[in-house]
This record gives C-alpha cells, structure tokens and sequence, in this order.
C-alpha cells in the first residue's frame, strides 16, 4: 500500500472524489466510472508543486493509466543529479 492510501486524510480526499463518479478524466477527458482503476491525480503535477499535494483544489479524477504515464513522461524531464565518484579525475 502506498503513502497516499495509507493517510487518512487521503482516503477522506479519494472517498469524496469517488462519490463524484461517473466524472470525466482530468487527463484525458473520457469518462471514468465507478468499476474502472482510477487515481487522485493533481492538476498542477506535484513534481512541479509539491506544496500543492494535499490540497484539494489541485485534486480531480484521473484513470490509473493517465495519471501514470503523465508521472513517467514527467519524471523523465526532470534533471537527474550526478552522483559524486569515487575518485578525482
């Protein structure tokens, strides 16, 4: 179970976007029903904002499949930090 399942206020969050289903993807735009895999997503991504995660003004309807590959593509644009070596060169 993740960190976002696991917090109560979380699951206060999910529960209430649930009772908006059938609602339209924040993504993609077709419509996300009750029995399909669905997550909290963020309109603004918390990798951009990572003060906005629980607010809930930044949450809308995601299908499990949107959400992640906007993760993916997004934390393949993010800069990656060099790890020191061993050595000098």
């Amino acid at each position: 179970m993740s960190a976002w399942s696991s917090s109560s206020k979380r699951k206060k969050i999910r529960a209430e976007l649930a009772a908006t289903l059938p609602t339209p993807c924040g993504k993609c735009g077709a419509m996300v029903q009750p029995w399909m895999r669905w997550d909290v997503g963020h309109i603004i991504p918390t990798i951009i904002a990572p003060h906005l995660m629980d607010d809930p003004s930044n949450h809308q309807v995601e299908h499990a499949s949107c959400n992640r590959r906007e993760g993916q593509w997004l934390s393949s644009k993010r800069p990656r930090r060099m790890k020191p070596t061993s050595r000098d060169w």
